[in-house]
C-alpha cells in the first residue's frame, strides 16, 4: 500500500500499517497485488444446536468450489456451514474470492463425523437410491450436504437419517459440486419462502 487510508483504524477498533509494495506482493496470491490487506482474528466457532438451514462440505477439496458453495448458501438463507474431513481451507485465496466474502456471512462449524440431530438431513447425490429433489420435504430444520467433487459420497459411510438427494440431469454424468449446491440451495428457499 502506498500510502494510508484517509481514517486509520476506522470502523473496528483496529490499527493501521503501511505496509511497502514489496511485502505486498509477497502476501499476494495473484499477479498483481491488492492496494490493502486485512488481518484479523476469527471469532469461536458455533457452538451448541445448529441453525435452522444449514450447508455441510464434505471432502470438497478445490477451495474455489468451498467458496462458490458458501456463497450460494448465504445468497439462499443458510445460517451456518458444517466443513467435515477433507474440505479446503475455507480461508484460502481462491475460497474467499469464489465466496466474496460470504465466508465472513456464514458461521463456519468443522465436523469430523455426521451426527444427525432432528431435521431433514440430505447429501447430493444423483446414485442408485436416492430421493428426486421434486420429492423431497426440504422443510426446515433443513441439513443439505455437498459431497466430493470427483467421488461424491463414495467410501463415506452416512449415518441413518440422512437421505440421498438427485437433482434431475439430462444429457451429463454429473453436475460440479458447486453448481450443484446452488440448484439445491436456491430450490431450498424457494420452497421455504
Amino acid at each position: 500500500m502506498s500510502r494510508p487510508p484517509s481514517s486509520p483504524g476506522d470502523g473496528a477498533g483496529g490499527e493501521t500499517q503501511v505496509l511497502g509494495e514489496a511485502l505486498m506482493r509477497d502476501l499476494a496470491d495473484a499477479g498483481s497485488p491488492p492496494d490493502h490487506a486485512l488481518l484479523m482474528e476469527l471469532g469461536p466457532e458455533p457452538a451448541g444446536p445448529l441453525a435452522a438451514r444449514v450447508i455441510g462440505a464434505w471432502g470438497i477439496q478445490d477451495p474455489g468450489n468451498l467458496g462458490a458453495i458458501l456463497r450460494s448458501a448465504a445468497a439462499f438463507g443458510f445460517q451456518e456451514a458444517l466443513l467435515g474431513p477433507g474440505c479446503a481451507d475455507p480461508f484460502h485465496p481462491k475460497a474467499l474470492r469464489g465466496s466474496m466474502g460470504a465466508v465472513f456471512l456464514l458461521p463456519l462449524r468443522r465436523v469430523e463425523t455426521l451426527a444427525p440431530d432432528a431435521g431433514h438431513w440430505f447429501a447430493l447425490d444423483g446414485g442408485p437410491g436416492s430421493i428426486p429433489m421434486a420429492e423431497a420435504d426440504l422443510s426446515e430444520p433443513l441439513r443439505l450436504l455437498v459431497g466430493n467433487e470427483g467421488h461424491g459420497w463414495q467410501g463415506v459411510d452416512l449415518p441413518g437419517g440422512v437421505q440421498r438427494l438427485a437433482i434431475p440431469i439430462q444429457g451429463v454424468e454429473s453436475l460440479n459440486a458447486a453448481v450443484a449446491a446452488g440448484i439445491a440451495c436456491f430450490e431450498t428457499a424457494r420452497r421455504n419462502a
